[in-house]
Protein backbone atom coordinates (compact mmCIF):
# COMPACT_ATOMS: atom_id res chain seq x y z
CA UNK A 1 0.00 0.00 0.00
CA UNK A 2 1.62 3.38 -1.02
CA UNK A 3 1.30 6.29 1.57
CA UNK A 4 -1.03 8.23 -0.02
CA UNK A 5 -3.43 5.33 0.47
CA UNK A 6 -2.60 4.45 3.87
CA UNK A 7 -3.51 8.24 4.92
CA UNK A 8 -6.86 8.03 2.42
CA UNK A 9 -7.83 4.30 4.34
CA UNK A 10 -6.43 4.92 7.95
CA UNK A 11 -5.68 8.35 8.93
CA UNK A 12 -6.74 11.29 7.04
CA UNK A 13 -10.73 12.07 5.80
CA UNK A 14 -8.69 13.53 2.64
CA UNK A 15 -6.70 13.58 0.18
CA UNK A 16 -4.17 14.77 1.86
CA UNK A 17 -1.67 13.48 -0.71
CA UNK A 18 -3.76 15.20 -3.87
CA UNK A 19 -3.65 18.57 -2.24
CA UNK A 20 0.25 18.75 -2.02
CA UNK A 21 0.58 17.61 -5.37
CA UNK A 22 -1.68 20.50 -6.44
CA UNK A 23 0.16 22.98 -4.09
CA UNK A 24 3.62 21.63 -5.95
CA UNK A 25 2.34 22.34 -9.50
CA UNK A 26 0.63 25.57 -8.85
CA UNK A 27 3.50 26.84 -6.96
CA UNK A 28 5.96 25.56 -10.20
CA UNK A 29 3.37 27.69 -12.71
CA UNK A 30 3.61 30.61 -10.56
CA UNK A 31 7.70 30.18 -10.96
CA UNK A 32 7.85 29.53 -14.75
CA UNK A 33 5.35 33.00 -14.79
CA UNK A 34 8.06 35.26 -13.79
CA UNK A 35 10.61 33.76 -16.04
CA UNK A 36 9.85 32.63 -19.89
CA UNK A 37 13.11 30.07 -20.65
CA UNK A 38 13.75 28.40 -17.12
CA UNK A 39 11.52 25.76 -15.55
CA UNK A 40 10.94 26.02 -11.59
CA UNK A 41 14.02 23.90 -11.03
CA UNK A 42 16.30 25.68 -12.81
CA UNK A 43 14.88 29.27 -11.55
CA UNK A 44 15.46 28.14 -8.04
CA UNK A 45 18.88 26.95 -8.71
CA UNK A 46 19.71 29.84 -10.43
CA UNK A 47 18.51 33.05 -8.92
CA UNK A 48 16.52 31.98 -6.32
CA UNK A 49 16.87 34.72 -4.27
CA UNK A 50 15.39 37.20 -7.65
CA UNK A 51 12.94 39.16 -5.76
CA UNK A 52 10.16 37.85 -7.77
CA UNK A 53 11.09 34.11 -7.24
CA UNK A 54 12.49 34.31 -3.54
CA UNK A 55 9.57 33.65 -1.62
CA UNK A 56 8.02 30.98 -4.21
CA UNK A 57 11.43 29.27 -4.12
CA UNK A 58 11.05 29.34 -0.65
CA UNK A 59 7.51 27.57 -0.90
CA UNK A 60 8.68 25.27 -3.23
CA UNK A 61 11.53 23.24 -1.28
CA UNK A 62 9.07 21.98 1.74
CA UNK A 63 6.36 21.29 -0.63
CA UNK A 64 8.62 18.63 -2.79
CA UNK A 65 9.61 16.90 0.34
CA UNK A 66 6.24 16.93 1.22
CA UNK A 67 5.50 15.45 -1.81
CA UNK A 68 8.37 12.83 -1.43
CA UNK A 69 6.73 11.86 1.70
CA UNK A 70 3.40 10.71 0.18
CA UNK A 71 5.95 8.83 -2.45
CA UNK A 72 6.69 6.50 0.05
CA UNK A 73 5.53 3.24 1.06
CA UNK A 74 5.37 3.10 4.44
CA UNK A 75 4.83 6.83 6.17
CA UNK A 76 6.69 8.28 9.02
CA UNK A 77 4.98 7.20 12.36
CA UNK A 78 5.23 11.17 13.22
CA UNK A 79 2.99 12.63 10.09
CA UNK A 80 0.61 14.49 11.98
CA UNK A 81 -3.06 14.39 10.22
CA UNK A 82 -3.97 17.65 8.96
CA UNK A 83 -4.35 20.17 6.31
CA UNK A 84 -0.89 21.08 4.61
CA UNK A 85 -1.13 24.85 5.98
CA UNK A 86 -0.37 23.67 9.16
CA UNK A 87 1.80 20.56 8.71
CA UNK A 88 5.59 21.49 7.46
CA UNK A 89 4.45 24.08 4.99
CA UNK A 90 4.09 27.54 7.17
CA UNK A 91 6.68 26.29 9.27
CA UNK A 92 8.99 24.28 8.04
CA UNK A 93 11.54 23.74 10.41
CA UNK A 94 9.69 21.69 12.33
CA UNK A 95 9.51 18.32 10.13
CA UNK A 96 12.28 18.90 7.98
CA UNK A 97 13.91 15.95 6.52
CA UNK A 98 11.04 13.65 8.23
CA UNK A 99 11.64 11.16 5.54
CA UNK A 100 15.21 11.35 5.67
CA UNK A 101 14.82 10.31 9.27
CA UNK A 102 12.71 7.31 8.26
CA UNK A 103 15.22 5.91 6.31
CA UNK A 104 17.71 6.59 8.77
CA UNK A 105 15.86 4.69 11.07
CA UNK A 106 15.76 1.51 9.00
CA UNK A 107 19.97 1.11 8.97
CA UNK A 108 20.24 1.94 12.73
CA UNK A 109 17.49 -0.58 13.87
CA UNK A 110 18.68 -3.26 10.68
CA UNK A 111 23.02 -2.27 11.22
CA UNK A 112 23.64 -0.70 14.53
CA UNK A 113 21.49 -1.02 17.59
CA UNK A 114 22.10 -4.00 19.82
CA UNK A 115 18.86 -5.35 21.81
CA UNK A 116 17.96 -4.35 25.60
CA UNK A 117 19.22 -6.58 28.22
CA UNK A 118 16.01 -6.05 30.22
CA UNK A 119 12.85 -4.27 29.82
CA UNK A 120 13.83 -1.37 31.88
CA UNK A 121 16.51 -0.15 29.63
CA UNK A 122 16.14 3.37 27.35
CA UNK A 123 17.29 3.94 24.57
CA UNK A 124 19.53 7.60 25.14
CA UNK A 125 19.25 9.88 21.62
CA UNK A 126 21.32 13.39 22.42
CA UNK A 127 20.16 16.28 19.77
CA UNK A 128 22.42 19.12 20.64
CA UNK A 129 20.86 22.62 18.81
CA UNK A 130 17.55 20.94 18.49
CA UNK A 131 15.74 24.40 18.21
CA UNK A 132 12.05 23.04 17.50
CA UNK A 133 13.02 20.03 15.15
CA UNK A 134 10.75 17.48 15.65
CA UNK A 135 11.40 15.03 12.65
CA UNK A 136 14.45 13.15 14.31
CA UNK A 137 12.22 11.85 16.93
CA UNK A 138 10.60 9.37 14.36
CA UNK A 139 14.16 7.59 15.41
CA UNK A 140 13.00 7.07 19.07
CA UNK A 141 9.47 6.06 17.56
CA UNK A 142 10.56 3.62 14.59
CA UNK A 143 13.09 2.20 17.78
CA UNK A 144 9.74 1.66 20.31
CA UNK A 145 7.91 0.07 17.40
CA UNK A 146 10.70 -1.93 15.88
CA UNK A 147 12.63 -3.17 18.64
CA UNK A 148 12.40 -4.48 22.23
CA UNK A 149 13.09 -1.13 23.23
CA UNK A 150 9.56 -0.32 25.80
CA UNK A 151 11.91 3.21 27.03
CA UNK A 152 13.37 6.03 24.50
CA UNK A 153 14.71 9.06 25.81
CA UNK A 154 15.47 12.13 23.94
CA UNK A 155 17.90 15.04 25.00
CA UNK A 156 17.30 18.44 22.73
CA UNK A 157 19.69 21.16 24.00
CA UNK A 158 18.66 25.14 23.32
CA UNK A 159 19.18 28.25 24.48
CA UNK A 160 15.72 29.67 23.51
CA UNK A 161 12.80 28.25 25.59
CA UNK A 162 10.06 29.20 22.95
CA UNK A 163 11.36 26.31 20.67
CA UNK A 164 9.96 24.06 23.48
CA UNK A 165 6.76 25.50 23.67
CA UNK A 166 6.79 24.44 19.51
CA UNK A 167 7.40 21.17 20.78
CA UNK A 168 4.92 20.64 23.18
CA UNK A 169 2.23 21.89 20.68
CA UNK A 170 2.83 19.84 17.94
CA UNK A 171 3.14 16.89 20.68
CA UNK A 172 -0.49 18.05 21.87
CA UNK A 173 -1.98 18.18 18.18
CA UNK A 174 -0.51 14.48 17.58
CA UNK A 175 -2.05 13.70 21.09
CA UNK A 176 -5.07 14.95 19.81
CA UNK A 177 -5.05 13.30 16.67
CA UNK A 178 -4.18 9.86 18.61
CA UNK A 179 -0.80 9.05 17.41
CA UNK A 180 0.26 9.26 21.20
CA UNK A 181 -1.29 9.48 23.90
CA UNK A 182 -0.92 11.24 27.70
CA UNK A 183 1.46 14.01 26.86
CA UNK A 184 2.35 15.61 29.98
CA UNK A 185 4.91 18.62 30.81
CA UNK A 186 7.04 18.94 33.61
CA UNK A 187 9.81 20.56 34.90
CA UNK A 188 12.94 19.48 35.36
CA UNK A 189 16.54 19.53 36.98
CA UNK A 190 17.55 23.39 37.39
CA UNK A 191 21.12 24.34 37.99
CA UNK A 192 23.24 27.68 37.38
CA UNK A 193 23.61 27.13 33.89
CA UNK A 194 21.15 25.19 32.81
CA UNK A 195 17.31 24.46 33.32
CA UNK A 196 15.35 20.93 32.62
CA UNK A 197 11.78 21.25 30.63
CA UNK A 198 10.30 17.40 30.27
CA UNK A 199 7.51 16.28 27.90
CA UNK A 200 6.45 12.10 28.68
CA UNK A 201 4.23 10.59 26.74
CA UNK A 202 3.42 6.71 25.43
CA UNK A 203 3.41 5.31 22.25
CA UNK A 204 1.02 2.30 21.23
CA UNK A 205 2.99 0.43 18.85
CA UNK A 206 0.71 -1.36 15.60
CA UNK A 207 0.38 -4.56 18.53
CA UNK A 208 -1.27 -2.67 20.68
CA UNK A 209 1.39 -2.41 23.23
CA UNK A 210 1.88 0.91 24.93
CA UNK A 211 5.37 1.94 25.25
CA UNK A 212 7.10 5.29 26.93
CA UNK A 213 9.06 8.38 25.61
CA UNK A 214 10.75 10.91 27.23
CA UNK A 215 11.68 14.41 25.95
CA UNK A 216 14.64 16.29 27.77
CA UNK A 217 14.69 19.75 26.33
CA UNK A 218 17.96 21.59 28.23
CA UNK A 219 17.95 25.08 28.15
CA UNK A 220 21.10 26.62 28.24
CA UNK A 221 21.25 30.02 30.64
CA UNK A 222 23.16 32.97 29.89
CA UNK A 223 26.35 33.10 31.59
CA UNK A 224 29.69 33.90 31.10
CA UNK A 225 31.51 30.71 29.82
CA UNK A 226 34.71 32.17 28.11
CA UNK A 227 37.14 30.21 30.69
CA UNK A 228 35.24 26.80 29.69
CA UNK A 229 36.02 27.22 25.68
CA UNK A 230 39.23 27.57 24.09
CA UNK A 231 37.63 27.44 20.46
CA UNK A 232 35.25 30.61 20.23
CA UNK A 233 32.33 30.81 18.14
CA UNK A 234 32.83 32.88 15.10
CA UNK A 235 29.45 34.27 15.49
CA UNK A 236 30.81 35.95 19.10
CA UNK A 237 28.37 34.26 21.34
CA UNK A 238 30.85 31.42 23.34
CA UNK A 239 30.97 33.69 26.33
CA UNK A 240 27.45 33.99 26.75
CA UNK A 241 26.18 30.68 26.73
CA UNK A 242 27.21 27.26 27.90
CA UNK A 243 28.49 24.58 25.58
CA UNK A 244 26.25 22.99 22.96
CA UNK A 245 25.78 20.12 25.53
CA UNK A 246 26.35 18.78 28.96
CA UNK A 247 28.79 15.75 29.72
CA UNK A 248 26.03 14.15 31.60
CA UNK A 249 24.14 14.53 28.07
CA UNK A 250 26.78 12.81 25.91
CA UNK A 251 27.94 9.95 28.70
CA UNK A 252 24.45 9.33 28.50
CA UNK A 253 23.86 8.90 24.82
CA UNK A 254 23.26 6.12 22.97
CA UNK A 255 23.00 7.69 19.73
CA UNK A 256 24.23 11.41 19.09
CA UNK A 257 22.83 13.52 16.52
CA UNK A 258 24.77 17.10 14.38
CA UNK A 259 21.79 18.39 12.09
CA UNK A 260 24.47 21.43 11.00
CA UNK A 261 24.57 23.25 14.61
CA UNK A 262 25.82 27.28 14.12
CA UNK A 263 29.30 26.53 14.42
CA UNK A 264 30.06 23.07 13.16
CA UNK A 265 33.64 23.25 14.04
CA UNK A 266 32.87 24.18 17.72
CA UNK A 267 30.83 20.96 17.88
CA UNK A 268 33.25 18.86 16.68
CA UNK A 269 35.80 20.21 19.19
CA UNK A 270 33.45 19.69 22.05
CA UNK A 271 32.68 16.41 21.02
CA UNK A 272 36.48 15.36 21.17
CA UNK A 273 36.37 16.37 24.58
CA UNK A 274 33.94 14.92 25.82
CA UNK A 275 34.60 11.77 24.63
CA UNK A 276 38.05 12.20 26.33
CA UNK A 277 36.18 13.11 29.79
CA UNK A 278 33.55 10.40 29.29
CA UNK A 279 33.46 8.04 32.26
CA UNK A 280 32.13 5.60 29.71
CA UNK A 281 34.74 4.07 27.07
CA UNK A 282 32.41 5.64 24.22
CA UNK A 283 32.99 2.57 22.02
CA UNK A 284 29.80 1.92 20.02
CA UNK A 285 28.60 4.79 20.18
CA UNK A 286 26.44 5.68 17.56
CA UNK A 287 26.56 9.12 15.48
CA UNK A 288 24.40 10.38 12.58
CA UNK A 289 26.21 13.43 11.07
CA UNK A 290 25.59 15.74 8.32
CA UNK A 291 27.53 14.63 5.01
CA UNK A 292 29.87 17.34 4.51
CA UNK A 293 33.77 18.03 5.00
CA UNK A 294 34.33 19.29 8.59
CA UNK A 295 31.71 16.66 9.72
CA UNK A 296 32.85 13.82 7.74
CA UNK A 297 36.58 14.15 8.10
CA UNK A 298 35.67 13.98 12.27
CA UNK A 299 33.80 10.87 11.29
CA UNK A 300 36.99 9.68 8.81
CA UNK A 301 39.49 9.96 12.47
CA UNK A 302 37.08 8.73 15.11
CA UNK A 303 34.65 6.53 13.20
CA UNK A 304 34.09 2.73 12.09
CA UNK A 305 31.55 1.04 10.47
CA UNK A 306 30.45 4.03 8.19
CA UNK A 307 27.32 4.28 6.13
CA UNK A 308 26.52 7.28 3.97
CA UNK A 309 24.87 5.90 1.16
CA UNK A 310 21.73 7.26 2.19
CA UNK A 311 19.04 8.31 -0.69
CA UNK A 312 17.68 11.60 1.12
CA UNK A 313 18.90 15.16 2.13
CA UNK A 314 19.96 15.41 5.21
CA UNK A 315 21.07 18.86 7.35
CA UNK A 316 19.51 22.50 7.67
CA UNK A 317 21.47 24.44 5.25
CA UNK A 318 19.47 25.18 2.17
CA UNK A 319 16.17 25.58 4.29
CA UNK A 320 16.72 28.86 4.49
CA UNK A 321 15.93 31.25 1.51
CA UNK A 322 19.24 32.65 1.47
CA UNK A 323 21.14 29.43 1.56
CA UNK A 324 21.26 27.00 -1.69
CA UNK A 325 20.45 23.27 -1.17
CA UNK A 326 23.49 21.06 -1.68
CA UNK A 327 22.17 18.44 -4.00
CA UNK A 328 23.39 15.13 -3.14
CA UNK A 329 23.97 15.89 0.68
CA UNK A 330 22.81 13.56 2.95
CA UNK A 331 23.74 11.81 6.33
CA UNK A 332 27.05 9.57 7.86
CA UNK A 333 25.81 7.10 9.95
CA UNK A 334 28.94 5.42 12.57
CA UNK A 335 29.58 4.04 15.74
CA UNK A 336 33.04 5.49 17.86
CA UNK A 337 35.64 3.85 17.48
Amino acid sequence: MSYTDYLRETRVPHDWCREIDERCKTIDAAIADQTILLDAVSTCRIVGDHPKTADLCQKREPCLRTSLLCQTTDGPILAPDTVPEIWGLSEMGIYTDLVSFQEISEVLIDDYLTEPESDDDTLNFLYYASGHHMAPLELGLQALENTDYCNVRFTYTEIDADYFKVIYRELSLLEGQGRIQSVKERRGKETETHSELIINFQYRTLSGEPKDFELLFVLGKKGDFTEQLDLCSEYGSCDKYPPYFRQMDYDRADVIMNYDPEDGEYAMKQLSDAAEQSIESGDGKIFIIDNISVYKEWALENGRDLTSDFSQHYGCEGNRSDTPRRLGRSAVMFRLK
